[in-house]
């Protein structure tokens, strides 16, 4: 189009836009000098004109998610990242940017998932802020970098899994087990709530047993499938750790300690079913201990455990 079938609202308007962004460019090119290239997942600068709802970025930004040179928009809009953003960071993006532009805000900083041409996620971090103001003191020119962090990410889940998960049965460990009851018994005490719940250990039967006659391998494999079958007995909010060795743990929320036993009852004929190479089937036995007001988890866990002996005593898989 001729710049002579433009009108001069337009040209006005593209004027300021290119002067107000080509002093954001010339400035970065001397901050340039101060900073050091080549960060870890740069994608590069974007700039966002508030008024003409035009963003400039660099092309990183938009084939890092598979998408073409082609594919990018000659102008594109805010809109084009924001309708790409995971359901569950959509809002908070959107609340951080609308923040930053009232001056409620001293930045627009925040990482978010954005959806690949592949339908997959990445994970970005963002952060901007408005480098220009108009005659009313309204926001013109948004400045900003962006960064890939999805292998940040991906490396922070595989830590939180080593620091919460046991590796071999992939249930919780005992330290989160502990911390997460620590927490629901102090969320009790000061809510002066009546809740109900019961600790169960439960313990396999003879394992060195199993370990010294077929290998510590096997060991492992009935460990795992007695996992499962405790796992298919118990509801999502129960909440279920390897406590260690051939021991685990549970917590039956909102559960009396008649109704846990016959719970567990089920439980435990599904782990006899269980069979051996020498045709013997894997037992367990099992110990409960229902919560008293203000009883601390380490007073709920000793009285399970005594529980669990006592059954070993009775000669072995029951419920005590």
């Amino acid at each position: 189009m001729k710049n002579e079938e433009v009108s001069k609202e337009e040209l006005l308007r593209r004027i300021d836009e290119l002067e107000a962004l080509n002093k954001e460019l010339l400035k970065e090119k001397e901050d340039e000098k101060n900073l050091e290239s080549g960060w870890k997942g740069n994608l590069g600068h974007w700039y966002w004109n508030v008024k003409t709802n035009h963003v400039v970025f660099n092309e990183l930004k938009v084939t890092n998610l598979g998408y073409t040179k082609d594919e990018i928009p000659q102008k594109a809009t805010y809109q084009f990242f924001t309708q790409k953003l995971h359901p569950d960071d959509y809002k908070k993006v959107m609340d951080c940017m609308s923040e930053h532009l009232a001056g409620t805000r001293p930045a627009y900083e925040v990482e978010y998932r954005i959806k690949a041409k592949d339908g997959t996620y990445k994970w970005y971090y963002d952060r901007g802020k408005v480098m220009e103001y108009d005659e009313d003191g309204k926001p013109l020119l948004v400045a900003g970098i962006v960064f890939d962090i999805s292998e940040t990410k991906k490396m922070e889940e595989e830590y939180y899994i080593l620091a919460v998960k046991d590796p071999l049965t992939n249930i919780y460990n005992r330290r989160y087990f502990l911390r997460k009851m620590e927490e629901t018994i102090l969320q009790i005490n000061q809510e002066n709530s009546k809740e109900i719940f019961c600790i169960a250990m439960v313990d396999v039967d003879n394992f060195k047993q199993i370990n010294d006659s077929y290998n510590h391998q096997y060991g492992d494999f009935v460990l795992q499938k007695i996992t499962c079958c405790i796992l298919n007995q118990l509801h999502h909010e129960d909440l279920f750790a390897r406590w260690g060795g051939d021991e685990f743990v549970i917590c039956l929320n909102d559960t009396k300690k008649d109704e846990a036993k016959i719970k567990l009852e089920k439980m435990k004929k599904q782990i006899n079913r269980i069979q051996l190479p020498d045709h013997k089937r894997v037992s367990v036995s099992i110990g409960i201990a229902e919560y008293e007001e203000e009883e601390t988890i380490d007073a709920l866990i000793e009285t399970a455990d005594t529980l669990l002996y006592l059954s070993k005593e009775q000669g072995k898989n029951c419920i005590c």
